[in-house]
């Protein structure tokens, strides 16, 4: 997986940029309000400050490998498909998080992140 941002805690969330060779974008990951709903997401991502624009969500989930992750989606219209990418510790004595990416490819590939 390619490093894509680095996120930080903040007081409601995360905090932090994605920069890629045609990206560079300020997001805030926000708790979202608890529902009764399984399937809703658990976060909520704005652009710009925490209360700009929503252009992605979020679900805690857990790996083997990393602990306590967040899968998060993105999506814009300048987008040609939504970033499908994991927050992850990012296993130094700080507290940054990585945001991780992989292109999918070929059949099974949503099963895959």
């Amino acid at each position: 997986m390619i490093e894509i941002g680095r996120f930080e805690p903040s007081a409601n969330g995360f905090s932090g940029t994605i920069l890629t060779l045609g990206l560079t974008a300020t997001l805030h990951i926000i708790a979202a309000e608890p529902t009764q709903n399984a399937r809703a997401p658990q976060w909520h991502i704005h652009l710009g400050t925490a209360e700009g624009p929503r252009i992605g969500a979020g679900w805690s989930a857990s790996s083997e490998t990393s602990g306590d992750i967040m899968k998060l989606v993105l999506d814009a219209p300048e987008l040609l498909a939504p970033i499908r990418a994991r927050l992850v510790p990012s296993g130094g004595d700080d507290a940054t998080y990585l945001l991780l990416w992989a292109r999918r490819t070929g059949r099974g590939a949503r099963e895959a992140q």
